[in-house]
């Protein structure tokens, strides 16, 4: 038999190692020389080096012709134009809109002087002048420090419009007894007082910088010419929206207003409120509240849960009471008298005109006043700042998921008055002498009508002297009243 023979598969795997052993002897020899080729040509061509380097170190130039660069600062110049011009007139829209609210008012007081000689005096006196409103926005024709300019005159219109709107407001609500019986407004330049915000600052544009020359579009010429056109439009589009805020919290108070709640001289409409007087209004009086006030606690181990919902969870909770515990507060204010009085203690203040959570107003020694967020963990709600013979103001919103009836217990020390969903005449007011905290007295209950979703409250508070501090709670159970 013959000897067999290898396959020809068999030969070819046999010869393939070295096959491929050559060719990579091959193409590795090839790298080299290569590469030893362009090390050479490197190491005797600087014009080589840069055109290869130059993107990685820096020093590759970008070639802008003139026309270019002058296209592009345009293209910026116009779109900056064009979006000053846009803010201006939304600031434009909102002045004559409340320019339009103020005149509603100042007929008021001109109809109420017609049988009043307070307010015929405050309307003769007139209404402040205001720096002149510019013509309109602007064109594109003007260039931008004009028309930025321009912008920031018409923040400066909306503000002092928005101003002389609450002052007037502030005095057609803010009416006293005079010895004659006599129905006295408040001053006009004592709400203007009153009511005057802290106006932003909005600085100049730097002019040598918007008409820098520059070569190219890495020059810091560039760079701050698209800097300060940048801030040019943004600090237009945020003095805009400093506008549309101030409108959008003239038109809550108005829709609280439309809604049939509040009125500038209505009290509320269907709903019970209290004074110390023994004064009750409402559908029934609860023989309770015949009993003089001993200022003691009905029950000084009550339960009080913390929170800002009224539903069916908090009533299965085991506490009897709900204390809100999230207010903003604001303060303090002075005695506008410089003594404490009934009549400086109802003196109202700007936070009684519509709450303005971005309002900045001057408080008692001249400080500036805003809100500030204040979360409490203790049934006591006091101001962060306490000083004698000042007033302060708290705001709070809760939930309830239903339309209800609800009773609350209001304690303060000293003298409180209670607001519910922005209605001018208070539910509760306390007498004005000076009196201790004490919850779940006889004499604090008030029962209030809230409405399904959000329902807000304001509060006043007093200090005549030492400490001083409030509290607002619902009740969980039924009261059996």
């Amino acid at each position: 038999m013959p000897e067999p023979t290898e396959s020809p598969q068999d030969e070819f795997v046999d010869v393939r190692p070295v096959r491929l052993r050559a060719r990579l002897v091959f193409w590795i020899s090839l790298s080299v020389a290569i590469h030893l080729f362009a090390g050479a040509a490197l190491a005797v061509s600087p014009e080589l080096r840069n055109w290869l380097f130059s993107s990685l170190n820096g020093n590759k130039e970008e070639t802008i012709s003139s026309s270019q660069l002058q296209a592009a600062r345009n293209a910026i110049d116009q779109l900056t134009r064009k979006r000053i011009i846009a803010c201006s007139d939304r600031m434009q829209k909102v002045s004559k809109r409340i320019s339009n609210l103020r005149r509603k008012h100042w007929d008021e007081v001109a109809d109420r002087g017609r049988d009043n000689p307070g307010f015929a005096a405050m309307h003769q006196g007139g209404l402040p002048k205001l720096p002149t409103a510019p013509d309109g926005p602007g064109t594109t024709a003007e260039e931008v420090p004009p028309l930025y300019a321009r912008a920031r005159a018409w923040e400066q219109d909306v503000i002092g419009v928005y101003e002389q709107y609450k002052a007037v407001g502030l005095s057609l609500m803010t009416v006293a007894k005079g010895a004659d019986g006599t129905a006295t407004p408040q001053p006009l330049a004592q709400s203007l007082e009153l009511v005057k915000l802290e106006r932003p600052e909005r600085t100049e544009l730097n002019q040598a910088t918007l008409r820098g020359t520059f070569t190219d579009l890495k020059d810091g010429a560039w760079l701050a010419f698209r800097a300060e056109m940048t801030r040019a439009s943004d600090t237009a589009e945020i003095m805009a929206n400093n506008c549309d805020r101030i409108m959008q919290v003239i038109e809550n108070i108005l829709m609280v207003i439309d809604s049939g709640s509040s009125g500038l001289h209505g009290g509320p409409k269907g709903q019970e409120k209290w004074k110390e007087d023994n004064e009750y209004k409402g559908d029934q009086l609860r023989p309770i509240d015949m009993v003089p006030s001993q200022l003691r606690s009905l029950d000084t181990n009550a339960k009080v849960s913390f929170g800002k919902n009224l539903g069916s969870k908090e009533t299965g909770r085991n506490v009897d009471w709900l204390a809100i515990d999230t207010w903003w507060q604001i303060g303090p204010f002075p005695y506008l008298d410089g003594s404490r009085s009934t009549q400086s203690l109802n003196h109202a203040y700007p936070p009684e005109y519509g709450v303005d959570l971005d309002a900045v107003y001057e408080g008692k020694g001249g400080r500036k006043l805003g809100w500030f967020y204040s979360p409490f963990s203790q049934v006591r709600m006091e101001p962060r700042d306490v000083t004698r013979e000042s007033i302060w103001y708290f705001y709070t919103e809760f939930n309830s998921d239903s339309d209800r009836e609800v009773w609350a217990n209001v304690a303060s020390d000293d003298y409180g008055v209670l607001w519910l969903n922005g209605e001018r005449e208070p539910i509760y007011r306390s007498s004005v002498e000076p009196r201790p905290w004490v919850i779940l007295d006889a004499r604090q209950f008030v029962k209030l009508k809230v409405r399904a979703g959000t329902n807000s409250l304001l509060f006043k508070l007093d200090n005549n002297r030492g400490t001083t501090g409030f509290t607002v709670i619902f009740s969980l159970i039924d009261m059996g009243m």
